[in-house]
């Protein structure tokens, strides 16, 4: 119902599956699961990541995390994953067949855990440019003094 519908994201589908379809490319998933936890929501997101075309889902329970999968994960691996990508394409759908509960942290935990391995590797990235960067100049300095 319209009420419940989570803001900006419009329905997409009818009959004994309703499905609610949109784009993240504003709004993150993390934001979007946050959303609907804690509005005790059931269902699965099925997300597209756009640049690599990898696809995953998440499953709900009454608004209880409790399995993710994606081509190659499965459990907390995947979640964390899903929720490292940036431009997505979802589907909501609120009714989804049983699956099998591989998450049992709070969604809280999950989202920050995925949230300090997206920090840690934006680090780890930021230092191997800088590392490269002075290795450069110290190329360079060290070809200048033996031209000397």
């Amino acid at each position: 119902d319209a009420a419940r519908r989570p803001a900006g994201i419009r329905p997409g589908g009818g009959g004994a599956r309703r499905q609610t379809l949109g784009y993240l490319s504003t709004l993150r998933l993390a934001d979007l699961l946050q959303m609907l936890c804690l509005n005790g929501w059931s269902g699965q997101i099925a997300a597209e990541w756009l640049a690599t075309g990898r696809k995953g889902a998440v499953f709900l329970s009454a608004g209880v995390l409790i399995h993710a999968l994606t081509d190659a994960l499965e459990g907390e691996e995947a979640c964390h994953a899903m929720l490292g990508w940036d431009r997505c394409e979802f589907r909501f759908i609120e009714r989804h067949p049983p699956v099998v509960q591989t998450i049992h942290a709070p969604w809280q935990h999950v989202v920050l855990e995925a949230a300090r391995r997206i920090e840690a590797r934006l680090l780890v990235a930021t230092l191997a440019s800088r590392i490269a960067s002075f290795c450069g100049v110290a190329e360079t300095a060290s070809k200048s003094c033996d031209a000397l």
